[in-house]
């Protein structure tokens, strides 16, 4: 890759992209408070014992609210925003339009906040994109550098959302794939970091979930993890069938306006049978690893119910829905992100793992909410096939370093499982 222009310096340069950094940080910090803001007002009326009927109209407005700004105001596609990302590094398109600063996580705290299952990342990602690619532009860049701002960004967007530097830098790097000369790879270190600190910053100096493990990861749980790892791998490759599976079908409605009630009806059933499916989920996902087992099962027809046997009821019939929840958001006229669910996803088979494990002499001992933090990156790296962006995405939002041996074992093995195919075909 050629080096910056002569007219512009590297310090100048490098200025704009921690300038950059800082902008998407608050953007990311301010889409959160948006959906923050916006679901609690849509569940001031949430009734955690009885089952809330109204979910299913919720799920229905968030699909056809977020489809219907898109068309008639915004008027550029914005679902399944890391494809179009890809797309644009692709067919060197850059800058992107100025509309897609905003546009992306506007409409996102719209579909997240009145309900749909899914993330803030792919949109935060398409800001980010746009938003240094912006100001590349406006230094007067060369072509390949604007692009270069833009992947930069991209990474940038993942980092400040996750709250997550190095996970956003592995965006980068193995999800758009984009190939970085040691000029790209300072501005992509520097871009991550001045994001993902901002938003840190900003959003009071927390983490996006905290749990510090009771007990340090030792010998006796390897067998446990390698097991937690087999059935992450084995879970990741059904809920991409069942990803590919609602993506084909709301293919074929070729009405938009029917694709979008099909869409807001699987996503408001899904609620109303399980609202922990409510947004990105992080907010159950907290009260389970503080031990508030109560919070899955809140709002369901096993409410009332207590003891393992309904907490497992719903855990299992949350892994089978959420992938559908999640395709019928993004790809049924909302705009989402889809790396926040499969996190979701794995903290509730860990939860349901941890249930199985307690009853088994010798893996009691083992910590559920480590469990749950292993499982998380395990869905993660099997799902999205990017096992160093979930491992460190997921140990550096949980602050979980300590953690870092199992989340890599069960990361390992999970990618390893769900990409099977693709290594026997290379290796043929």
């Amino acid at each position: 890759m050629k080096q910056p222009a002569s007219r512009t310096s590297r310090l100048r340069i490098i200025s704009a992209a921690a300038l950059a950094g800082v902008i998407i940080g608050c953007v990311a910090r301010a889409v959160k408070f948006c959906i923050a803001f916006i679901s609690r007002i849509a569940t001031s009326g949430f009734d955690a014992d009885h089952s809330n009927w109204w979910l299913l109209i919720l799920g229905v407005a968030a699909i056809a609210v977020s489809a219907l700004v898109v068309r008639k105001i915004v008027k550029v596609p914005l679902e399944h925003a890391t494809k179009r990302i890809k797309t644009d590094l692709a067919d060197g398109t850059a800058p992107l339009p100025r509309r897609l600063m905003v546009a992306p996580v506007g409409v996102n705290a719209l579909t997240l906040g009145m309900g749909g299952s899914a993330g803030a990342e792919g949109p935060i990602a398409y800001s980010g994109a746009a938003i240094a690619s912006r100001i590349a532009s406006r230094l007067r860049l060369t072509h390949e550098q604007t692009l270069m701002f833009l992947a930069c960004g991209a990474g940038a967007g993942i980092a400040a959302i996750f709250k997550a530097p190095v996970g956003g830098m592995f965006f980068t790097i193995e999800v758009l794939a984009y190939p970085l000369a040691p000029a790209a790879l300072l501005l992509l270190t520097v871009m991550c970091l001045f994001a993902g600190l901002t938003a840190y910053a900003v959003g009071g100096f927390h983490p996006e979930l905290v749990y510090v493990s009771p007990a340090p990861a030792d010998l006796r749980w390897l067998l446990p993890i390698v097991a937690l790892g087999i059935i992450c791998g084995l879970y990741s490759l059904y809920y991409k069938w069942c990803s590919q599976a609602t993506v084909g079908l709301l293919q074929r409605i070729a009405t938009p306006w029917k694709r979008n009630l099909a869409a807001g009806l699987t996503v408001g059933l899904c609620l109303f049978l399980f609202p922990a499916l409510y947004g990105e989920g992080y907010g159950v996902l907290q009260k389970v690893l503080d031990g508030h087992h109560e919070a899955i099962t809140a709002g369901t027809f096993l409410g009332p119910l207590t003891g393992a046997g309904a907490l497992a009821a719903v855990l299992g019939g949350i892994l089978l829905v959420k992938s559908f929840a999640t395709y019928a958001t993004n790809s049924g006229g909302g705009v989402a992100g889809e790396f926040a669910p499969t996190i979701f996803a794995g903290g509730m088979l860990g939860a349901l793992f941890a249930i199985g494990a307690s009853y088994i002499p010798g893996m009691e001992s083992i910590p559920a909410g480590s469990l749950m933090i292993a499982a998380m990156a395990a869905v993660m790296a099997g799902t999205i096939n990017a096992p160093l962006m979930a491992i460190f995405i997921v140990a550096e939002m949980t602050q979980s370093l300590t953690l870092l041996l199992p989340i890599c074992i069960t990361s390992g093995i999970s990618y390893a499982i769900a990409n099977f195919g693709k290594f026997s075909k290379t290796k043929s």
